[in-house]
């Protein structure tokens, strides 16, 4: 998790998607939907295609990465609004790691009036 979001984070979008590619490598159906991704939508397809797979995963068996997770993958995809949602179902969940709202991957959502309400929520200073 830590090389993926500095690879993120650095703009590093070929060795993103290498690490991608390798963590999904064993799994058929992971792979299949990398490559299906990848084609139909480059970099930003499949940065929303697993957030999509995760949130799906999520909503069936309540997978251990959690809403927060999910929250950072939409963010990683560009889709705010979804970021947003599975933020405030973070939390629902009281997730401890809410704490971490302050880190950059957070940058994008700072001016969202929900990114801010939720801060407000949870005692988190703004700006």
């Amino acid at each position: 998790a830590a090389l993926e979001e500095g690879l993120f984070s650095s703009g590093r979008r070929e060795e993103f998607l290498e690490l991608v590619r390798s963590q999904v490598a064993q799994d058929p159906e992971r792979l299949a939907l990398y490559e299906r991704s990848l084609a139909e939508g480059a970099y930003e397809g499949v940065l929303r295609a697993f957030a999509d797979y995760r949130a799906e995963r999520y909503q069936k068996s309540k997978s251990r990465i959690g809403a927060r997770g999910i929250a950072d993958r939409y963010i990683r995809a560009g889709d705010y609004d979804k970021a947003m949602d599975w933020l405030e179902e973070s939390l629902r969940e009281h997730d401890p790691n809410l704490a971490y709202l302050g880190l950059p991957l957070y940058d994008p959502l700072r001016g969202n009036p929900r990114f801010q309400a939720l801060q407000r929520r949870i005692g988190l200073p703004q700006g």
